[in-house]
């Protein structure tokens, strides 16, 4: 299944001729693999400024890509090629991945133990244009290939206390570096890297309390779950990381030392269906949240320096109180300037089975649109 859409626009104006095209493919394959396309490509000279779409007139670069999956009981492979490039005249970014693989474990069981197994893996090869400006190019090629395996350990110490510490090692390999001298970019030879990390998670005490409604066999669940997570990532191959022309979350990852806290509260109901078969569901979520960097409060800082080691507060609300209404709701507070720096919310009805009607506005502040 797919869709073709061209446009041509002559523009007496400038004389000069405008073009779009736009492609959709989608596709089963042999083995339960999938494939989905998209071909976004148009001529130097955007069309986007003629569109009614906010959204494509504020676009900043089109986006081509391939993407061919395949999902299995415990892991998933993952081809994607891709290529962005500017979508206005004064800029000339170009940025493709061709192509990005990666192949991710689920957590396993190790045998009959607490232990639990997860891994991420990729290779990828990139390519990118250092000079923006639309006269000149200055390619970029490089490859990646990291290996992130981890184990998990899950120690329920009662019924409402419960601690799981995770160990991962992670290594990096990279084609390519690169580094700034001044203004201009000097490419550097193939290098690695290594690391660690360490997160210890605690749920608990759990505290619930069980409501019965009367003249029903359904029954409300009240839950509280305090959580706190401490993230360690240790601050070795300096040198390594400041080579690194950073593609996505991989090359960001940085030297982390954190503490998360949360008050999660739950809402269970419990409905008989059949006579003595209940079934349980989630009716409503709501998470408050911050996460205190000890790196950011301890590190050495230049006189005059700020140290805000405290992240935004963050607010979740997800509800589903019926089967035919939905409202989610999150947002972030900064107690330092005391602004609310985001909000979205959805609110949804399902008049009719495989039919919903969702509605959704996303704010940040200090953005031109949204």
């Amino acid at each position: 299944a797919g869709q073709i859409t061209g446009t041509f626009f002559e523009d007496n104006a400038t004389n000069q001729d405008l073009w779009k095209v736009d492609a959709t493919h989608s596709q089963k394959l042999p083995n339960k693999f999938n494939l989905r396309g998209t071909l976004d490509l148009g001529s130097n000279r955007s069309l986007t400024q003629f569109d009614d779409s906010i959204e494509m007139r504020s676009r900043l670069h089109t986006d081509s890509f391939a993407n061919i999956e395949r999902n299995w009981s415990n892991s998933s492979l993952d081809i994607t090629t891709r290529y962005q490039d500017s979508a206005g005249a004064d800029r000339d970014d170009t940025l493709g991945q061709l192509p990005n693989i990666s192949y991710k474990i689920q957590s396993l069981p190790i045998l009959k133990t607490p232990l639990y197994f997860n891994m991420d893996t990729s290779a990828a090869w990139f390519v990118t244009d250092l000079n923006s400006d639309p006269g000149e190019d200055e390619l970029f090629r490089t490859s990646r290939f990291d290996f992130h395996p981890q184990l998990r350990l899950s120690l329920p110490l009662s019924p409402w206390f419960s601690i799981t510490p995770t160990v991962g090692g992670r290594e990096t390999l990279y084609g390519r570096g690169l580094r700034k001298e001044g203004s201009t970019n000097k490419k550097l030879s193939s290098f690695s890297g290594e690391s660690f990390d360490v997160s210890i998670a605690t749920v608990g005490p759990k505290i619930d309390r069980i409501f019965y409604l009367k003249n029903s066999t359904t029954k409300l669940k009240h839950l509280i779950e305090p959580n706190l997570t401490f993230n360690y990532i240790p601050d070795i191959d300096e040198a390594d990381r400041l080579k690194i022309k950073s593609f996505d979350g991989i090359d960001a990852v940085a030297p982390q030392t954190s503490i998360t806290y949360a008050l999660n509260q739950r809402i269970l109901k419990k409905v008989e269906v059949r006579p003595s078969e209940f079934e349980r569901r989630e009716v409503m979520r709501f998470n408050v949240s911050q996460t205190y960097d000890i790196r950011e409060a301890t590190i050495e800082k230049s006189a005059g320096s700020l140290r805000r080691p405290f992240s935004e507060i963050r607010f979740d609300w997800d509800s589903r109180p019926v089967d035919s209404l939905l409202f989610n709701m999150d947002a972030t507070f900064n107690h330092v300037d005391n602004l609310v720096n985001t909000v979205n919310f959805e609110a949804g009805i399902k008049p009719a089975n495989n039919l919903w009607l969702i509605m959704e506005r996303r704010w940040v502040r200090e953005q031109t649109s949204f």
